[in-house]
């Protein structure tokens, strides 16, 4: 059969200030058509490298040293930009990992989902836009005349990556690079997407090389799956096979660090009086236009919710039900059109602006996109060193070492602090993130979907990271997921939010297995398909 993604001894290599790096070693590995290629393996292995060169895309500061990477026969790294500008799009398609960075913030999403389809296709403007909305539906937007019209940054993290699985899907190529595609997305619409990859195999051949940190998901498509492992593809062979008899002991710790759904939940804490409590809040936005002269869109309506000491309240529920757009009116970095905030009995400094650092320091937010937060041009040791300074007066030598330290508590070794976010993957940058959060020695952090850019293993240890600091320090937690088995192994008590509306709370284990609103029950069923497929 006639392989349509032919990769021989690849190997790819960064220049760095201490020379060059290797980041793939000598890969080979095949996709016919069709077929479901999974690749697997920690942050910062090399996957998403390898998925990047599939479309001909590596930095100015990279190369590839050997091999050969071949697409319909065709070798990627020989051809010419115009030649790669017709692949990308039409033959290969794309789906980021962090959709933040990959779309326009200057273009609506219609005018982005339609720039493909222009490029690659004949269909006329009318035909563009019933395409356009077909694979919205597709992807599982409500909304999507509504949602196209709108810019990225007015859509939520699940429906900016939905955005561009339709832009991926657009022009059916035959083979897809998925880098993390469901990482922001709850188990509903997890489904649904995997449910239409699913179909467009079966209907057009599509293939794909599908990148992921979630085993369980990637056990219910994938036909082959590779383990990837500092550059080197370690083990592979048929996905059933490969889950049932693990040749290599680093295969054998990823499927032992899969969170488990039906494990019990921990002991509640004792009752004590709440540090923080969100009362009928009412959150929304400006339409676009002018302010005044339209109402605005809301968000969340009447959510309430309180947070005690050393406990951790998760909130969970599908993307655009609000759960971020709650947790930033709860830090005060976006006024609620009704209700209020108290910490420690107090009213919220509205957007944080005390300056003496009770809020600043106290309060601290971890957002889904890394990306967003860091900047870019500051090293990890400046970035890292800013709250220490900001917040203990300490600088210097000191705060160096106290950086390195925080690194090496999230599994990052010293000789990050030198590099630049651009220069570390996905789940590197989201752990730095973590870490300079935590330096703050915040009351309250604010968890939002941290954990969906790393791999089990990691996760695995940054659960223990979290559960141990808020143990030693007291500290509370508000921890925004989709992942059902995270939240039963971290969260105290579940809060479920539906369409801007707190719909069931109650202690974790009692969610769990007493759930009592339709929707809760929804998302449980949801997670127990997936598990079965797998």
């Amino acid at each position: 059969m006639t392989q349509l993604l032919s990769v021989q001894g690849l190997s790819i290599d960064y220049l760095t200030a201490a020379g060059w790096s290797r980041a793939v070693s000598g890969v080979t590995l095949e996709i016919a058509p069709g077929e479901v290629f999974g690749l697997v393996g920690e942050s910062g292995s090399g996957k998403s490298t390898l998925g990047l060169a599939v479309l001909g895309y590596l930095p100015a500061n990279g190369r590839a040293s050997a091999g050969q990477l071949l697409v319909e026969g065709r070798d990627v790294l020989k051809l010419p930009r115009r030649e790669l500008q017709r692949l990308r799009g039409a033959r290969v398609g794309f789906v980021p990992q962090n959709p933040t960075t990959a779309l326009n913030p200057a273009m609506r999403a219609g005018a982005q989902l339609a720039e493909g389809l222009r490029r690659h296709t004949n269909l006329s403007p009318a035909e563009i836009t019933l395409r356009s909305l077909d694979l919205m539906r597709d992807v599982g937007i409500t909304d999507p005349a509504g949602a196209l019209r709108r810019f990225p940054h007015q859509l939520s993290g699940g429906q900016q990556q939905r955005l561009t699985i339709a832009m991926a899907l657009s022009c059916r190529p035959p083979l897809i690079v998925l880098d993390e595609p469901t990482t922001g997305l709850d188990v509903t619409i997890q489904r649904q997407i995997i449910a239409l990859l699913q179909d467009l195999r079966a209907q057009h051949g599509v293939a794909m090389l599908y990148i992921t940190h979630d085993l369980p998901l990637l056990s219910s498509i994938a036909d082959r799956i590779g383990v990837m492992h500092r550059g080197v593809l370690v083990e592979s062979g048929a996905a059933p096979a490969l889950f049932a008899h693990p040749r290599m002991a680093y295969t054998r710790e990823l499927i032992a660090a899969v969170p488990d759904p039906d494990a019990s939940a921990p002991a509640r804490p004792a009752a004590a009086p709440p540090i923080l409590t969100a009362a009928g809040l009412t959150i929304g936005y400006a339409r676009s236009g002018l302010p005044w002269a339209r109402r605005p869109v809301v968000v969340a309506r009447d959510v309430s919710l309180t947070l005690a000491p050393d406990e951790t309240l998760a909130l969970i529920g599908e993307s655009g039900s609000g759960k971020s757009t709650t947790a930033r009116a709860i830090c005060g970095l976006i006024s609620p059109l009704a209700g209020e905030v108290l910490f420690e009995g107090r009213p919220l400094a509205p957007r944080l602006r005390s300056r003496d650092g009770a809020d600043l320091r106290d309060i601290q937010y971890i957002f889904q996109n890394p990306d967003a937060s860091l900047n870019p041009r500051q090293t990890v040791a400046q970035v890292l060193e800013r709250p220490l300074s900001m917040f203990h007066g300490i600088t210097g030598l000191e705060a160096r070492q106290r950086a390195g330290t925080a690194l090496a508590e999230v599994e990052l070794e010293p000789e990050y602090l030198d590099r630049s976010p651009a220069q570390l993957s996905g789940g590197q940058r989201q752990r730095v993130a973590i870490a300079r959060a935590l330096l703050a020695e915040p009351k309250v952090l604010l968890c939002d979907e941290v954990l969906s850019a790393l791999d089990v293993s990691v996760q695995a240890r940054i659960i223990d990271l979290l559960v141990r600091v808020r143990a030693e320090r007291r500290m509370a937690m508000l921890f925004i997921s989709h992942d059902l088995a995270v939240v039963r192994r971290l969260a105290d008590r579940v809060a479920v939010m539906q369409a801007g509306r707190i719909t069931e709370t109650g202690p974790t284990e009692t969610i769990f297995t007493q759930p009592t609103h339709p929707y809760t029950q929804s998302l449980l069923a949801a997670i127990q398909r997936i598990r079965k497929a797998a």
